[in-house]
Protein backbone atom coordinates (compact mmCIF):
# COMPACT_ATOMS: atom_id res chain seq x y z
CA UNK A 1 0.00 0.00 0.00
CA UNK A 2 1.82 3.28 -0.72
CA UNK A 3 2.59 5.89 1.93
CA UNK A 4 -0.83 8.45 0.42
CA UNK A 5 -3.95 8.37 1.58
CA UNK A 6 -6.05 6.71 -0.99
CA UNK A 7 -8.66 9.08 -1.99
CA UNK A 8 -12.25 8.61 -2.06
CA UNK A 9 -14.18 6.98 -4.30
CA UNK A 10 -17.43 9.26 -4.78
CA UNK A 11 -18.71 8.99 -8.05
CA UNK A 12 -18.29 5.02 -8.81
CA UNK A 13 -21.51 2.81 -9.74
CA UNK A 14 -22.11 0.79 -6.46
CA UNK A 15 -21.02 -2.55 -8.74
CA UNK A 16 -17.90 -1.21 -9.43
CA UNK A 17 -16.13 0.12 -6.50
CA UNK A 18 -13.04 -1.03 -5.07
CA UNK A 19 -13.28 -2.06 -1.30
CA UNK A 20 -12.72 0.93 0.61
CA UNK A 21 -9.86 0.65 3.23
CA UNK A 22 -8.49 2.73 6.28
CA UNK A 23 -5.89 4.85 5.47
CA UNK A 24 -2.96 3.49 4.05
CA UNK A 25 -0.39 4.93 6.69
CA UNK A 26 -2.75 3.16 9.60
CA UNK A 27 0.20 0.22 10.09
CA UNK A 28 2.91 3.10 9.93
CA UNK A 29 1.96 5.70 12.37
CA UNK A 30 1.99 4.17 15.63
CA UNK A 31 -1.69 4.34 16.08
CA UNK A 32 -2.24 0.67 15.52
CA UNK A 33 -1.68 -0.05 19.30
CA UNK A 34 -3.47 2.45 20.90
CA UNK A 35 -0.54 3.57 22.83
CA UNK A 36 -0.41 0.00 24.70
CA UNK A 37 2.48 -2.24 24.91
CA UNK A 38 3.01 -4.99 23.15
CA UNK A 39 2.59 -7.52 26.13
CA UNK A 40 -0.70 -5.12 27.73
CA UNK A 41 -2.11 -6.32 23.79
CA UNK A 42 -1.18 -9.67 24.41
CA UNK A 43 -2.81 -10.07 27.99
CA UNK A 44 -5.45 -8.25 27.67
CA UNK A 45 -6.98 -8.73 23.62
CA UNK A 46 -5.14 -11.95 22.47
CA UNK A 47 -5.58 -14.12 25.19
CA UNK A 48 -9.17 -13.15 26.44
CA UNK A 49 -10.32 -13.84 22.31
CA UNK A 50 -8.22 -17.12 22.41
CA UNK A 51 -9.64 -17.97 25.17
CA UNK A 52 -12.91 -17.74 23.86
CA UNK A 53 -11.65 -19.89 20.84
CA UNK A 54 -10.34 -22.57 22.69
CA UNK A 55 -13.83 -22.82 24.13
CA UNK A 56 -15.41 -23.54 20.49
CA UNK A 57 -12.84 -25.55 19.63
CA UNK A 58 -14.00 -27.96 22.77
CA UNK A 59 -17.37 -28.06 22.19
CA UNK A 60 -17.09 -28.31 18.60
CA UNK A 61 -14.90 -31.73 19.31
CA UNK A 62 -16.66 -33.27 22.03
CA UNK A 63 -19.01 -35.08 19.80
CA UNK A 64 -15.94 -37.24 18.48
CA UNK A 65 -15.01 -38.24 22.37
CA UNK A 66 -18.51 -38.86 23.63
CA UNK A 67 -19.80 -40.28 19.93
CA UNK A 68 -20.21 -43.53 21.74
CA UNK A 69 -22.01 -42.34 24.74
CA UNK A 70 -24.75 -40.31 22.96
CA UNK A 71 -25.20 -43.33 20.30
CA UNK A 72 -26.09 -45.54 23.56
CA UNK A 73 -27.98 -43.23 25.32
CA UNK A 74 -30.30 -42.25 22.16
CA UNK A 75 -30.07 -45.09 19.82
CA UNK A 76 -28.74 -42.95 17.43
CA UNK A 77 -27.72 -44.00 13.85
CA UNK A 78 -24.91 -42.61 12.13
CA UNK A 79 -27.12 -40.42 9.62
CA UNK A 80 -28.26 -38.91 13.14
CA UNK A 81 -25.39 -38.88 14.86
CA UNK A 82 -23.69 -36.56 11.73
CA UNK A 83 -27.21 -34.78 11.49
CA UNK A 84 -26.80 -33.57 14.97
CA UNK A 85 -23.37 -32.78 15.01
CA UNK A 86 -23.75 -31.08 11.21
CA UNK A 87 -26.35 -28.58 13.48
CA UNK A 88 -23.24 -26.94 15.06
CA UNK A 89 -22.19 -25.71 11.60
CA UNK A 90 -25.15 -25.15 9.73
CA UNK A 91 -26.03 -22.61 12.23
CA UNK A 92 -22.25 -21.10 12.52
CA UNK A 93 -22.55 -20.76 8.88
CA UNK A 94 -25.88 -18.74 9.05
CA UNK A 95 -24.45 -16.33 11.60
CA UNK A 96 -21.22 -15.51 9.80
CA UNK A 97 -22.58 -12.35 7.48
CA UNK A 98 -24.58 -10.83 9.81
CA UNK A 99 -22.26 -11.06 12.77
CA UNK A 100 -19.41 -9.92 10.21
CA UNK A 101 -21.36 -6.80 9.18
CA UNK A 102 -22.23 -6.39 13.44
CA UNK A 103 -18.25 -6.45 13.98
CA UNK A 104 -17.32 -3.86 11.47
CA UNK A 105 -20.04 -1.43 12.76
CA UNK A 106 -19.97 -2.45 16.48
CA UNK A 107 -16.52 -3.81 17.09
CA UNK A 108 -15.35 -7.62 17.78
CA UNK A 109 -15.66 -7.20 21.68
CA UNK A 110 -19.23 -6.29 22.60
CA UNK A 111 -20.07 -8.97 19.74
CA UNK A 112 -17.99 -11.95 21.17
CA UNK A 113 -19.72 -11.10 24.55
CA UNK A 114 -23.29 -11.21 23.60
CA UNK A 115 -23.08 -14.56 21.06
CA UNK A 116 -21.32 -16.60 24.34
CA UNK A 117 -24.14 -16.06 25.98
CA UNK A 118 -26.08 -17.74 23.89
CA UNK A 119 -23.24 -20.64 23.61
CA UNK A 120 -24.35 -20.96 27.27
CA UNK A 121 -28.28 -21.74 26.59
CA UNK A 122 -27.31 -24.21 23.92
CA UNK A 123 -25.03 -25.85 26.55
CA UNK A 124 -27.93 -25.71 28.79
CA UNK A 125 -30.13 -27.27 26.43
CA UNK A 126 -28.28 -29.93 25.26
CA UNK A 127 -27.78 -30.95 28.91
CA UNK A 128 -31.57 -31.17 29.18
CA UNK A 129 -31.86 -33.11 25.79
CA UNK A 130 -34.35 -36.29 25.55
CA UNK A 131 -33.98 -37.24 22.14
CA UNK A 132 -32.20 -36.46 19.35
CA UNK A 133 -34.74 -33.67 18.53
CA UNK A 134 -33.54 -31.51 21.49
CA UNK A 135 -29.64 -32.75 20.86
CA UNK A 136 -29.74 -31.35 17.56
CA UNK A 137 -31.06 -28.24 19.28
CA UNK A 138 -29.11 -27.35 21.61
CA UNK A 139 -25.81 -27.85 19.24
CA UNK A 140 -27.44 -25.73 16.85
CA UNK A 141 -28.20 -22.68 19.55
CA UNK A 142 -23.96 -23.76 20.37
CA UNK A 143 -23.15 -22.88 16.89
CA UNK A 144 -24.64 -19.68 16.87
CA UNK A 145 -22.87 -18.67 20.50
CA UNK A 146 -19.34 -19.71 19.27
CA UNK A 147 -19.85 -18.31 15.78
CA UNK A 148 -17.68 -15.59 16.27
CA UNK A 149 -15.07 -17.69 18.07
CA UNK A 150 -12.43 -17.27 14.69
CA UNK A 151 -13.64 -14.26 13.36
CA UNK A 152 -14.01 -11.40 16.32
CA UNK A 153 -10.34 -12.83 17.50
CA UNK A 154 -8.96 -12.41 14.15
CA UNK A 155 -10.75 -8.64 13.56
CA UNK A 156 -9.24 -7.72 17.17
CA UNK A 157 -6.10 -8.87 16.09
CA UNK A 158 -5.86 -7.03 12.82
CA UNK A 159 -7.41 -3.56 15.05
CA UNK A 160 -4.39 -3.80 17.24
CA UNK A 161 -1.31 -5.67 16.12
CA UNK A 162 0.67 -4.70 12.92
CA UNK A 163 0.49 -6.58 9.81
CA UNK A 164 3.64 -8.40 9.29
CA UNK A 165 2.61 -10.04 13.18
CA UNK A 166 -0.76 -11.33 11.33
CA UNK A 167 0.33 -14.74 10.29
CA UNK A 168 1.51 -15.91 13.22
CA UNK A 169 -0.07 -14.50 15.52
CA UNK A 170 -3.12 -15.96 13.36
CA UNK A 171 -1.88 -19.46 13.82
CA UNK A 172 -1.23 -18.76 17.55
CA UNK A 173 -4.61 -18.04 17.56
CA UNK A 174 -5.62 -21.62 15.91
CA UNK A 175 -3.09 -23.17 18.21
CA UNK A 176 -5.22 -22.49 20.71
CA UNK A 177 -7.97 -23.69 19.02
CA UNK A 178 -5.97 -26.73 19.31
CA UNK A 179 -5.73 -26.80 22.51
CA UNK A 180 -9.58 -26.70 23.03
CA UNK A 181 -9.74 -29.77 20.80
CA UNK A 182 -7.04 -31.47 23.08
CA UNK A 183 -9.68 -30.85 26.15
CA UNK A 184 -11.86 -32.43 24.18
CA UNK A 185 -10.71 -35.82 24.24
CA UNK A 186 -8.06 -37.43 27.37
CA UNK A 187 -10.17 -35.16 29.96
CA UNK A 188 -13.61 -35.14 28.65
CA UNK A 189 -12.97 -38.98 28.34
CA UNK A 190 -12.25 -38.65 31.98
CA UNK A 191 -15.22 -36.91 33.18
CA UNK A 192 -17.61 -39.18 31.09
CA UNK A 193 -16.25 -42.01 32.95
CA UNK A 194 -16.92 -40.29 36.24
CA UNK A 195 -20.06 -38.19 35.88
CA UNK A 196 -23.14 -38.26 33.93
CA UNK A 197 -22.42 -36.80 30.55
CA UNK A 198 -25.25 -33.51 30.81
CA UNK A 199 -22.88 -32.95 33.69
CA UNK A 200 -20.29 -32.07 31.58
CA UNK A 201 -22.66 -29.81 29.51
CA UNK A 202 -23.86 -28.09 32.81
CA UNK A 203 -19.56 -26.97 33.18
CA UNK A 204 -19.42 -25.97 29.72
CA UNK A 205 -22.79 -23.64 30.12
CA UNK A 206 -20.93 -21.63 33.21
CA UNK A 207 -17.60 -21.51 31.61
CA UNK A 208 -19.36 -19.92 27.78
CA UNK A 209 -20.05 -17.07 30.85
CA UNK A 210 -16.32 -16.31 31.73
CA UNK A 211 -15.93 -15.58 27.61
CA UNK A 212 -17.93 -11.99 28.47
CA UNK A 213 -17.09 -11.65 31.74
CA UNK A 214 -13.36 -11.76 30.98
CA UNK A 215 -13.92 -9.42 27.55
CA UNK A 216 -15.65 -6.86 29.45
CA UNK A 217 -13.49 -6.36 32.20
CA UNK A 218 -9.81 -7.04 30.76
CA UNK A 219 -10.17 -5.87 27.04
CA UNK A 220 -10.10 -2.26 25.68
CA UNK A 221 -12.31 -1.17 23.26
CA UNK A 222 -10.59 -0.21 19.67
CA UNK A 223 -12.62 2.84 18.52
CA UNK A 224 -13.70 1.98 14.83
CA UNK A 225 -12.58 4.32 12.14
CA UNK A 226 -15.26 5.83 9.42
CA UNK A 227 -16.31 3.52 7.05
CA UNK A 228 -16.61 4.17 3.73
CA UNK A 229 -19.87 3.44 0.95
CA UNK A 230 -22.17 1.14 2.10
CA UNK A 231 -21.26 -2.33 3.72
CA UNK A 232 -23.06 -4.67 1.29
CA UNK A 233 -20.72 -3.17 -0.84
CA UNK A 234 -17.57 -4.60 0.59
CA UNK A 235 -18.95 -7.76 0.59
CA UNK A 236 -19.36 -7.72 -3.03
CA UNK A 237 -16.21 -6.29 -3.46
CA UNK A 238 -14.26 -8.48 -1.66
CA UNK A 239 -16.51 -11.55 -3.33
CA UNK A 240 -15.45 -10.87 -6.94
CA UNK A 241 -11.65 -10.35 -6.34
CA UNK A 242 -9.83 -13.28 -7.93
CA UNK A 243 -7.85 -14.14 -4.79
CA UNK A 244 -11.47 -15.01 -3.59
CA UNK A 245 -12.58 -16.73 -6.35
CA UNK A 246 -9.61 -18.79 -6.78
CA UNK A 247 -8.26 -19.47 -3.31
CA UNK A 248 -10.98 -19.30 -0.66
CA UNK A 249 -13.18 -22.18 -2.17
CA UNK A 250 -10.69 -24.83 -2.42
CA UNK A 251 -8.47 -23.42 0.93
CA UNK A 252 -12.21 -23.99 2.21
CA UNK A 253 -12.55 -27.63 1.87
CA UNK A 254 -9.12 -28.38 2.70
CA UNK A 255 -10.40 -26.91 5.96
CA UNK A 256 -13.48 -28.18 6.11
CA UNK A 257 -12.62 -31.73 5.51
CA UNK A 258 -10.33 -31.46 8.17
CA UNK A 259 -12.80 -30.22 10.34
CA UNK A 260 -15.30 -33.04 9.35
CA UNK A 261 -12.88 -35.64 10.79
CA UNK A 262 -11.39 -33.67 13.82
CA UNK A 263 -14.60 -32.70 15.14
CA UNK A 264 -16.25 -35.86 14.71
CA UNK A 265 -15.68 -38.91 12.36
CA UNK A 266 -12.13 -39.88 13.26
CA UNK A 267 -13.51 -40.67 16.92
CA UNK A 268 -16.25 -43.63 15.38
CA UNK A 269 -13.65 -44.69 13.00
CA UNK A 270 -11.41 -45.23 16.01
CA UNK A 271 -14.73 -47.10 17.75
CA UNK A 272 -15.82 -48.95 14.42
CA UNK A 273 -11.92 -49.94 13.33
CA UNK A 274 -9.73 -50.43 15.95
CA UNK A 275 -11.77 -51.40 19.04
CA UNK A 276 -9.97 -49.82 21.90
CA UNK A 277 -11.41 -48.98 25.28
CA UNK A 278 -12.81 -44.98 25.41
CA UNK A 279 -9.38 -44.89 28.04
CA UNK A 280 -7.03 -45.57 24.50
CA UNK A 281 -9.45 -43.90 22.10
CA UNK A 282 -9.24 -40.85 24.45
CA UNK A 283 -5.71 -40.87 24.32
CA UNK A 284 -4.88 -41.18 20.14
CA UNK A 285 -7.56 -38.43 19.97
CA UNK A 286 -5.10 -36.73 22.46
CA UNK A 287 -2.04 -36.94 20.47
CA UNK A 288 -3.95 -36.47 16.61
CA UNK A 289 -4.64 -33.16 17.91
CA UNK A 290 -1.33 -32.31 20.27
CA UNK A 291 0.04 -32.97 16.37
CA UNK A 292 -2.43 -30.45 14.77
CA UNK A 293 -1.50 -27.72 17.81
CA UNK A 294 2.41 -27.89 17.00
CA UNK A 295 1.82 -28.14 13.48
CA UNK A 296 -0.22 -24.61 13.58
CA UNK A 297 2.50 -23.09 15.48
CA UNK A 298 5.30 -24.29 12.78
CA UNK A 299 3.60 -23.18 9.86
CA UNK A 300 2.43 -19.94 11.58
CA UNK A 301 5.97 -19.21 12.22
CA UNK A 302 7.26 -20.91 9.48
CA UNK A 303 4.65 -18.42 6.91
CA UNK A 304 5.97 -15.22 8.99
CA UNK A 305 9.90 -16.08 8.01
CA UNK A 306 8.21 -16.77 4.13
CA UNK A 307 6.95 -13.54 3.85
CA UNK A 308 9.98 -11.46 5.94
CA UNK A 309 11.98 -13.22 2.61
CA UNK A 310 9.57 -12.69 -0.39
CA UNK A 311 8.63 -15.96 -0.76
CA UNK A 312 4.81 -16.78 -1.77
CA UNK A 313 2.04 -17.82 1.12
CA UNK A 314 -0.06 -19.33 -1.81
CA UNK A 315 2.83 -22.43 -1.83
CA UNK A 316 2.30 -23.08 1.85
CA UNK A 317 -1.77 -23.07 1.08
CA UNK A 318 -1.29 -25.23 -1.99
CA UNK A 319 0.87 -27.60 -0.19
CA UNK A 320 -1.54 -27.92 2.38
CA UNK A 321 -4.41 -29.51 0.02
CA UNK A 322 -1.84 -32.30 -1.30
CA UNK A 323 -0.82 -33.28 2.05
CA UNK A 324 -4.15 -33.67 3.14
CA UNK A 325 -5.31 -35.42 -0.18
CA UNK A 326 -2.96 -38.01 -0.02
CA UNK A 327 -3.32 -38.77 3.26
CA UNK A 328 -6.63 -39.08 2.74
CA UNK A 329 -5.97 -41.58 0.10
CA UNK A 330 -3.80 -43.34 2.03
CA UNK A 331 -6.31 -43.63 5.06
CA UNK A 332 -8.15 -45.99 2.77
CA UNK A 333 -5.68 -48.15 1.07
CA UNK A 334 -3.13 -48.49 4.62
CA UNK A 335 -3.64 -50.86 7.09
CA UNK A 336 -5.79 -48.89 10.19
CA UNK A 337 -2.02 -49.31 12.44
CA UNK A 338 -1.40 -45.92 10.32
CA UNK A 339 -4.53 -44.35 10.74
CA UNK A 340 -2.99 -42.13 13.78
CA UNK A 341 0.04 -40.63 11.79
CA UNK A 342 -2.50 -40.39 8.85
CA UNK A 343 -5.38 -38.49 10.79
CA UNK A 344 -2.75 -36.42 11.65
CA UNK A 345 -1.67 -35.12 8.33
CA UNK A 346 -4.95 -34.28 7.06
CA UNK A 347 -6.41 -32.39 9.78
CA UNK A 348 -2.88 -30.74 9.58
CA UNK A 349 -4.15 -29.92 6.23
CA UNK A 350 -6.71 -27.08 8.23
CA UNK A 351 -3.38 -25.20 9.48
CA UNK A 352 -1.97 -24.39 5.70
CA UNK A 353 -5.56 -23.96 4.23
CA UNK A 354 -6.25 -21.45 7.52
CA UNK A 355 -3.85 -19.12 6.20
CA UNK A 356 -6.06 -17.56 4.10
CA UNK A 357 -8.03 -15.60 6.38
CA UNK A 358 -4.52 -13.39 7.06
CA UNK A 359 -3.63 -13.39 3.46
CA UNK A 360 -7.08 -11.94 2.33
CA UNK A 361 -6.20 -9.45 5.32
CA UNK A 362 -3.57 -8.21 3.98
CA UNK A 363 -4.88 -8.09 0.40
CA UNK A 364 -8.04 -6.18 1.65
CA UNK A 365 -6.88 -4.04 4.91
CA UNK A 366 -8.14 -4.15 8.40
CA UNK A 367 -11.44 -2.13 7.50
CA UNK A 368 -12.85 -5.33 5.34
CA UNK A 369 -11.26 -8.27 8.15
CA UNK A 370 -14.77 -8.64 9.62
CA UNK A 371 -16.48 -8.98 6.03
CA UNK A 372 -13.77 -10.63 4.80
CA UNK A 373 -13.92 -13.36 7.33
CA UNK A 374 -17.40 -13.53 7.23
CA UNK A 375 -17.20 -14.62 3.43
CA UNK A 376 -15.04 -17.07 3.96
CA UNK A 377 -16.11 -18.45 7.06
CA UNK A 378 -19.96 -18.75 5.62
CA UNK A 379 -18.31 -21.12 2.70
CA UNK A 380 -15.65 -22.85 5.04
CA UNK A 381 -18.94 -23.91 7.33
CA UNK A 382 -21.56 -24.30 4.94
CA UNK A 383 -19.17 -27.23 3.28
CA UNK A 384 -18.53 -28.53 6.91
CA UNK A 385 -22.01 -28.89 7.28
CA UNK A 386 -22.16 -30.71 4.26
CA UNK A 387 -19.06 -33.05 4.16
CA UNK A 388 -20.42 -33.97 8.35
CA UNK A 389 -24.11 -34.79 7.00
CA UNK A 390 -23.15 -36.46 4.06
CA UNK A 391 -20.56 -38.83 5.24
CA UNK A 392 -22.82 -39.80 7.68
CA UNK A 393 -25.38 -40.91 5.13
CA UNK A 394 -22.65 -42.51 2.60
CA UNK A 395 -21.85 -44.77 5.74
CA UNK A 396 -25.49 -45.71 6.90
CA UNK A 397 -25.86 -46.20 2.74
CA UNK A 398 -23.03 -48.82 2.15
CA UNK A 399 -24.02 -50.46 5.52
CA UNK A 400 -27.27 -51.15 4.47
CA UNK A 401 -26.70 -52.43 0.74
CA UNK A 402 -24.49 -55.06 2.62
CA UNK A 403 -21.13 -53.81 2.54
CA UNK A 404 -18.64 -53.53 5.51
CA UNK A 405 -18.15 -50.33 7.65
CA UNK A 406 -14.72 -49.95 6.45
CA UNK A 407 -15.95 -49.60 2.90
CA UNK A 408 -18.35 -47.20 3.83
CA UNK A 409 -15.97 -44.91 5.48
CA UNK A 410 -13.01 -45.29 2.56
CA UNK A 411 -16.04 -44.25 0.11
CA UNK A 412 -16.21 -41.03 2.07
CA UNK A 413 -12.30 -40.71 2.02
CA UNK A 414 -12.38 -41.40 -1.40
CA UNK A 415 -14.85 -38.66 -1.98
CA UNK A 416 -12.82 -35.96 0.41
CA UNK A 417 -10.07 -36.68 -1.74
CA UNK A 418 -11.19 -36.13 -5.03
CA UNK A 419 -12.78 -32.78 -3.79
CA UNK A 420 -9.15 -31.84 -2.51
CA UNK A 421 -7.40 -32.78 -5.85
CA UNK A 422 -10.32 -30.28 -7.53
CA UNK A 423 -9.73 -27.41 -5.03
CA UNK A 424 -6.07 -28.04 -5.90
CA UNK A 425 -6.39 -27.75 -9.67
CA UNK A 426 -9.20 -24.63 -9.58
CA UNK A 427 -6.31 -23.16 -6.60
CA UNK A 428 -3.31 -23.45 -9.45
CA UNK A 429 -5.88 -22.46 -12.13
CA UNK A 430 -6.19 -18.97 -10.30
CA UNK A 431 -2.28 -18.26 -9.51
CA UNK A 432 -1.49 -18.91 -13.39
CA UNK A 433 -3.94 -16.40 -14.63
CA UNK A 434 -2.79 -14.29 -11.72
CA UNK A 435 -4.73 -12.38 -8.30
CA UNK A 436 -4.42 -8.83 -9.18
Amino acid sequence: MSQEARPAQENCEPDHCEPDYYEPDYYDQGNISGGFSQVFLFLAVFLPFALAYFYSYLVRNLNATLSATLTDAFALTKAQLGTMTAAYFFSFTLAQVPMGLAMDRFGPRRIQSLLYAVAALGCACFALADGFIMLTLGRFLIGIGVAGGLMCGLKALSLWFARERLYFLNNLMLAFGGLGAMAATVPVQWLDAHIPWPMIFWGLCALALLVPASLMFLTPEKPQLPRKGHVLNGLWAIARQPAFIYLVPGMCFGMASGMAIQSLWMGPWIDDMLSVSPAAKGWILLTINGFFVVTALGLGWFTALLARLGLRTEAVMVGGLVLGGVSLVALTLLPPKFAVGLFALTITMQNACFLIYAYMTHRLGPELAGRSNALINTTLFAIVWAILSLLGVVIDAVTTAGGSLAQGYSCGFWGLAAGCLLSLLWALLGLRRGLD
